[in-house]
This record gives structure tokens, C-alpha cells and sequence, in this order.
């Protein structure tokens, strides 16, 4: 299905085009939420995914250039559904993927069988994904951005340093906007590597799947309860050795340990969301 580019689209629009982009991007394996026809902040920011992802400037405008880019990857890359039966070498891909990820598909034969589905379904589960052991979109998103983990990770702990030192500045989501809060950092440094996460650390905190303190990962998401009212007020990127990147509102964008008795007392929980 083409998309039918009449006009240029943004937050705050609706109508029959905008659910068609809804649905474009659904079939891209991007997540707009409903397709609804409201240009909202959930399809901002699944087309800036899609900008991101294709070198086009992360604006969250459609305009010519996303449009031109859509309708490219929706003709050239029409998504393949795997699932029990299939065969060839996209099946082998698969399986070779599951392998170096820990998972037990069998020997990487490209033909989908009953281990093969037994092993995405654990993928999924362990993603928070639909178990239905059938490979679409979702699915070989969470899978390239696995098998490539170390590389995002890399990027994103480089990325979050690089703005160290900016002001905490209330709804700040980019450097032109001369600073951050908490959750507009992790929001731009995320988003700089094609991965959607809500805007506001409550939302940002139902994402992605919960990690026990002793397992963090670079890369994972660190939460607090800085009110101490029992609900999620802040957020910082956990960058290895016990610290953790985060816009302070008395300190600005700093790395700092989560053993410090001021974060270590109200330390919240954490999510991995790639």
C-alpha cells in the first residue's frame, strides 16, 4: 500500500491521510499507536524513528523527503511474516540471530520449524512483545536492535556524555533548545538511534521490561522516586561501572553513581527498552 502524500503533516492534524501514515508506519514496524487519523505525540515520534532511521532531518514533520522515503521503503521492503513452514534464507538469518542472543532455534537450516518458533517465542516474551511465535515487524526490530546492542549502546552512552554540562531546562528535549530534564534527555539520546520511548519518565517507565538492580546494562534506564511519593518523578541512562547519566534540576546534565545516598535512597527500579 502506497502512501498518498497530499499535504504536509504534523503534530496536531487528523484526517484520512494521517491514518494512512498511521498505518504506513505500523507496516514499517513502527509503533504510532492507533491508527486513529490524530497526528498526536505518539506518531511525532514514531515518524521522527523513521527519519532518524533513513538520514532525514528528525523533525516529525512530513513533508516531501519522509513522504518520497516512505513510499521507497514501503515498495522495496515490503515486510515478510516468518512462521512455521517458512524456508530459505531469511529463515537461516533468523536462526543465526536467535543463536548469538542465547536463544536454542536449532541448527540454522532455514527451515522454521517447531524449535525455531519455540525459541522467538521466548525472544518475544523476554521483549515484551505478542508471543505468537511469527516474525513481523515488531519482532525483527527488537531482533536487529538486539543483535546490534553493543554498537547502540556504545552510541548512546557516547551520545548522553557529549551533553554533559548542558542546564537542566524544564521540557527540554534537544541541544537547540539549549538543555534537558530528565526525561527529554533520555527522549533526544534514544531517539538519535531510532528507539521510541515515551516523553515523560512515568510513561518512559512502563517500557520495555523491568531489570533486577544487580543486572543493569549500559544502556538501561534507571528510575527514582525523587518526591518520595511512591510514583516515578526522574530518569538517567545507567552507563556501567554503578553511574548513571541524568539532567539534575540543581546540576544539569551530569554522570554520577547510583550509590550515592541521595539517589541509592530513592532509586525506583529499571526498564530495558532495546
Amino acid at each position: 500500500m502506497a502512501f498518498n502524500y497530499t499535504r504536509v503533516l504534523k503534530i496536531g492534524m487528523s484526517g484520512q491521510d494521517v491514518k494512512d501514515l498511521q498505518l504506513s508506519l505500523q507496516q514499517l514496524g513502527y509503533s504510532p499507536g492507533t491508527a486513529d487519523g490524530i497526528f498526536g505525540s505518539r506518531t511525532r515520534a514514531a515518524v521522527m524513528a523513521f527519519q532518524t532511521d533513513n538520514r532525514l532531518v528528525a523533525d516529525g514533520i512530513v513533508g516531501p523527503n519522509t513522504a518520497n522515503a516512505l513510499n521507497q521503503a514501503l515498495g522495496v521492503g515490503r515486510v515478510t511474516y516468518l512462521k512455521v513452514g517458512s524456508k530459505g534464507p531469511e529463515v537461516k538469518q533468523l536462526q543465526l540471530d536467535l543463536t548469538i542472543l542465547g536463544y536454542q532455534p536449532g541448527p540454522a537450516d532455514g527451515i522454521f520449524g517447531n524449535r525455531t518458533r519455540e525459541a522467538v517465542i521466548a525472544f518475544q516474551r523476554d521483549r515484551g512483545l505478542a508471543a505468537d511465535g511469527i516474525v513481523g515487524p515488531a519482532t525483527s526490530r527488537a531482533l536487529e536492535m538486539a543483535v546490534n546492542r553493543p554498537r547502540i549502546t556504545e552510541g548512546i552512552i557516547a551520545t548522553a556524555r557529549s551533553l554533559i554540562g548542558y542546564p537542566y531546562v524544564w521540557g527540554g528535549e534537544s541541544p537547540a533548545e539549549g538543555g534537558f530534564d530528565c526525561s527529554g534527555l533520555v527522549y533526544y539520546v534514544y531517539r538519535q538511534y531510532g528507539i521510541q520511548v515515551p516523553r515523560v519518565s512515568q510513561d518512559q517507565y512502563k517500557t520495555g521490561v523491568p531489570v533486577d538492580r544487580s543486572q543493569l546494562q549500559p544502556g538501561d534506564l534507571v528510575f527514582f522516586d525523587i518526591n518520595s511519593k511512591g510514583t516515578v518523578d526522574h530518569v538517567g541512562i545507567y552507563s556501567g561501572n554503578g553511574m548513571f547519566i541524568n539532567a539534575s534540576s540543581s546540576q544539569g546534565v551530569i554522570e554520577t553513581y547510583l550509590s550515592n545516598p541521595y539517589w541509592s535512597q530513592r532509586y525506583a527500579g529499571a526498564r530495558r527498552v532495546y
